[in-house]
């Protein structure tokens, strides 16, 4: 697909300057959450054994609860430097390592992007799973949306379902190459999923924001 091998040109072109950048934004997001969760596995291992049956269904819940929050926060918070980075990289302007950390700014507008995002699929799969795969594929753009377009949380996402109308299947196939090529990273090991893989789709997701918006993306002289 066309946006997958825009990404994968611009990694092998300045690998040191487009992927690490993104590799270290994307282990800056895993690392708390890691972290986060094996620390509430223990805690829920230990209430297996030391707390009354009835309370570990409780833990689970609250293990889940504290991992999505911290994502949350932290997703927030990094995405809006990512963003911006790969725009530039998919409209051929200069990025500097700086830029992936450059997000704060859009903390406020992700927050709201990302929680509308995570209740309306996660309501979506409740009916039948397939539902929230059709919400995702229609919401996913709406971080580049409020970046690009300084818009707020949720005007980002009814412009990005707007931008997505009848496109849909164009962005199935997408993301299902995607996580094929997350998976195939996992199966190469630790440091090709985080060095390749994930900047390769999100170059990509870049790739295909551009391209729905109207605008031909191109790699960096």
């Amino acid at each position: 697909m066309e946006a997958l091998s825009f990404g994968w040109n611009a990694i092998m072109k300045n690998f040191a300057g487009v992927s690490l950048p993104l590799a270290v934004a994307v282990f800056v997001v895993f690392l708390p959450i890691g972290i986060v969760a094996s620390l509430m596995q223990l805690i829920v291992q230990l209430a297996i054994e030391y707390v009354d049956a009835s309370f570990v269904g409780l833990f689970s819940v609250l293990l889940y609860a504290v991992i999505g929050g911290i994502g949350l926060f932290v997703n927030s918070f990094i995405a809006g430097g990512v963003v911006e980075f790969a725009l530039k990289i998919a409209r051929g302007q200069p990025a500097s390592f700086g830029d992936v950390f450059a997000g704060g700014k859009y903390f406020g507008s992700m927050f709201v992007g990302w929680l509308g995002v995570t209740v309306a699929v996660g309501l979506g799969s409740m009916l039948c799973v397939v539902p929230g795969y059709i919400l995702w594929f229609g919401l996913w753009p709406f971080a580049f949306i409020i970046v690009d377009q300084r818009l707020g949380g949720i005007d980002a996402l009814k412009k990005a379902w707007a931008m997505t109308t009848g496109h849909k299947m164009n962005i199935f196939v997408f993301w299902l190459l995607s996580i094929l090529a997350i998976i195939a990273g996992e199966i190469a090991c630790f440091l090709p999923v985080f060095l390749i893989s994930y900047p390769l789709v999100i170059l990509a997701s870049a790739h295909m924001y551009l391209t729905l918006n109207g605008e031909t993306p191109r790699l960096p002289s």
